[in-house]
């Protein structure tokens, strides 16, 4: 993301161009990562010292929400970024890297004993976060593929088990799964 004006004016545009052309309802939503937001981002400065990252997530989807200002808008921020998803399924990494159990251990280890088995925050700085996390421990064998990792692992976990081991991502996707009726 270059910047959230640039984003503001791409939801408005499609919101806008959906509302004209049909009479069928949408819903709108992101996933960005919160490792990747912009400075202009609504109440990114006011919430870079907040050391709670659920508390700061719903602080910025909820200025995010607000800027954007249509009823039918889910915002969605990923705790740090979406490998943190592929921490709940590391063993699924083995189909595409199938040498690499002694590292797919260690990256187990550093989930469970220092993060409690949540995946969502792991993230102490931009040099462990997730993705570079898998990438230090693949360095030295592999080129670590984050797309096609990425999704290998979150399709074959599918999505309950990312549920299951991720709180905000679970709420994001129970708000989605429970529209039932226009949010306005």
């Amino acid at each position: 993301m270059l910047s959230y004006e640039q984003v503001k004016r791409d939801l408005s545009t499609w919101m806008k161009q959906c509302e004209s052309t049909t009479n069928e309802k949408h819903y709108y939503t992101t996933m960005f990562d919160l490792y990747a937001l912009p400075n202009d981002f609504p109440c990114y400065a006011e919430t870079s010292k907040t050391s709670d990252c659920y508390k700061r997530i719903q602080t910025l989807e909820r200025s995010f929400a607000n800027d954007i200002n249509n009823c039918n808008f889910i915002p969605y921020i990923q705790i740090h970024e979406f490998e943190a998803l592929v921490f709940c399924g590391l063993d699924y990494l083995l189909i595409d890297y199938p040498d690499m159990e002694r590292q797919i251990e260690n990256l187990k280890k550093v989930v469970e004993i220092k993060y409690s088995n949540n995946p969502e925050l792991i993230n102490t700085s931009p040099e462990t976060a997730p993705s570079r996390r898998i990438i230090k421990e693949f360095e030295k064998y592999h080129h670590y593929n984050k797309p096609k990792s990425g999704e290998l692992v979150t399709s074959k976990l599918g999505i309950d088990k990312l549920k299951e081991k991720c709180k905000h991502f679970k709420e994001w996707v129970e708000k989605l799964e429970n529209i039932v009726s226009p949010l306005c």
